[in-house]
């Protein structure tokens, strides 16, 4: 709805082809075939890889760090040769993505793992 009002592309920028290459080829990521990522990304997963650019959490954190959180949660994340690996299907690449983000949370009453749409802090 805000997008009939006002430009927000600034705000919500998706990610270019040049940007997801140099996503793919982060140091602590294992993309098993850029090309092919690439290719297949849609909108969703453009604007999640800028938003993990623009975040900083690959620079700020650790594999070890991000494995184990995802453990303490019971997220599976695949560390590969030390490097997260982002999956080839784009269903399960969107929901490391989203982990990345801190889209992905324990329900504190059912123990599930759910995912959100919204960053917003409580």
């Amino acid at each position: 709805m805000i997008r009939r009002v006002l430009d927000v592309t600034p705000v919500f920028r998706a990610a270019t082809d040049k940007e997801i290459a140099a996503f793919c080829s982060h140091g602590s990521l294992s993309v098993p075939n850029p090309q092919s990522f690439t290719t297949s990304a849609d909108e969703g997963i453009w604007k999640q890889v800028m938003a993990i650019s623009k975040s900083g959490v690959l620079n700020s954190y650790t594999v070890a760090q991000i494995n184990a959180q995802a453990q303490a949660i019971g997220f599976p994340v695949s560390i590969v040769n030390g490097k997260i690996e982002i999956p080839q299907d784009r269903k399960s690449a969107k929901a490391v993505l989203s982990f990345l983000l801190n889209k992905i949370y324990l329900g504190p009453i059912n123990q599930q793992l759910f995912i959100t749409n919204s960053n917003r802090p409580f």
